[in-house]
């Protein structure tokens, strides 16, 4: 078969760029990006169709180099208005770009990239996102505890509903509880359990963005077992199909994407119950110890005043101000100047009608300078404008002062 005559380095490949397909589906990206999605599936081919061993190492090697190229530009051009997991993936796809060209330079054979060396991501990201909902607004309405709950009893047919408190340290305990046990090595079937468990309840939910999110978690779960990625390799032509159906009809798409994940996990199941686990404790190496690096500066960065969003802050109810914020112990520090220049929203009047209705949501709290230039640019073009207090008046054109990696780093929604 195509699939088990390969390494399994190849496999990973195969099942990681499945992943990105399956992203693009599942975020509708097909009409803002079809180069990419025909790219990925182009390069793709060669490993997909043929034997490894009728295939030459140098050709294979930087045909995913130009594949990571594709991705992480496509997230590029879609910043700053990405998901938390994308932005996850488009920092350990930085790593692997710099890692594998460091090989290429000092000419050691074939930049060889084993996603299995960042196994530890995943565990970590689970981590850092339960850490961010240790906040006092989170543990006082569960807000994403609550959209979970609702989802599942409205699939359930009840009316149930369970105190805040409970759901808030419920949901922080398990995706915390699944990261620590993930990293460790004598308990990583629990880990595995547990993240498992977490991710079918997040989907059903029946958002495509958690479902993505649920679907990365599992493939890279499926990382953890190192002698076999065959079953879930299914994830391919289900990822190719998608392309197709997405086009035609929204509920079809719906029912395939969540359809899929499901299969996915079944998969994954049976792979555990044939492989056994990789129970070896992971080494940090340098590539590692720069990718937790970026996962722990972009986990502070609201703290630093540098952005409020994609911090890995999802459905955290996390809130910040130039002074001050509503996490149970990090400090407010403001290093970056973002935070200074902010505005009650109930002082602000624009006649840029997305504008106003996006703000009339925001009554009682405070908006950015960039934040509130960049929606009107991007609502209304350079002319939009928003009068505030009455005294001081922004434009969209204003937006263009900050710099491209200002425009595109700094988010705050």
């Amino acid at each position: 078969m195509i699939f088990t005559n390969k390494r399994i380095e190849d496999q990973e490949y195969l099942l990681y760029f499945a992943l990105i397909v399956f992203h693009i589906v599942a975020f509708q990206w097909w009409q803002l990006a079809p180069w990419a999605v025909l790219a990925i599936v182009m390069l793709q081919l060669p490993l997909l169709v043929f034997s490894r061993k009728r295939m030459f190492e140098l050709l294979t090697r930087p045909i995913q180099l130009i594949i990571l190229f594709i991705w992480l530009a496509v997230l590029w051009m879609r910043t700053p208005y990405m998901a938390n997991h994308l932005l996850f993936e488009g920092l350990v796809i930085l790593v692997l770009i710099i890692t594998s060209l460091i090989r290429l330079a000092k000419r050691q054979n074939i930049p060889r990239v084993r996603f299995r060396h960042f196994r530890m991501a995943l565990p970590i990201l689970y981590i850092l996102a339960a850490l961010q909902k240790c906040n006092t607004d989170f543990l006082d309405s569960a807000y994403s505890a609550h959209v979970l709950e609702g989802a599942i009893m409205h699939r359930l047919g009840s009316g149930m509903q369970l105190p805040s408190l409970v759901l808030a340290l419920g949901t922080i305990l398990l995706e915390l509880s699944a990261g620590i046990l993930l990293l460790l090595s004598r308990t990583r079937k629990w880990g595995i359990a547990l993240a498992l468990v977490m991710h079918v309840l997040f989907a059903m939910t029946g958002d495509a963005g958690i479902i993505s999110f649920s679907m990365l978690g599992v493939v890279w779960l499926s990382f953890f077992l190192p002698k076999s990625r065959t079953k879930v390799m299914i994830l391919w032509p289900v990822s190719i199909a998608l392309v197709g159906i997405s086009q035609f009809d929204y509920t079809l798409r719906m029912t395939a994407l969540e359809l899929s994940f499901y299969i996915i996990v079944v998969m994954f199941i049976w792979d555990w119950f044939t492989v056994n686990l990789d129970e070896n404790s992971e080494q940090v190496k340098l590539p590692q110890q720069v990718l937790i690096g970026l996962l722990l500066f972009n986990f502070l960065t609201p703290y630093l005043g540098l952005k409020s969003a994609q911090a890995f802050n999802m459905f955290s109810d996390l809130k910040v101000s130039a002074s001050t914020n509503n996490h149970l112990w990090m400090p407010q520090l403001t290093v970056f100047p973002y935070l200074k220049e902010s505005y009650p929203v109930n002082e602000i009047e624009t006649d840029c009608e997305k504008v106003a209705t996006n703000l009339n949501t925001r009554a009682s709290s405070t908006t950015t300078h960039i934040q509130l230039t960049r929606s009107l640019m991007r609502n209304c073009g350079s002319q939009g404008a928003a009068m505030i207090a009455k005294s001081e008046e922004v434009t969209g054109a204003d937006y263009l002062e900050y710099h491209l990696l200002e425009r595109k780093l700094v988010v705050f929604e």
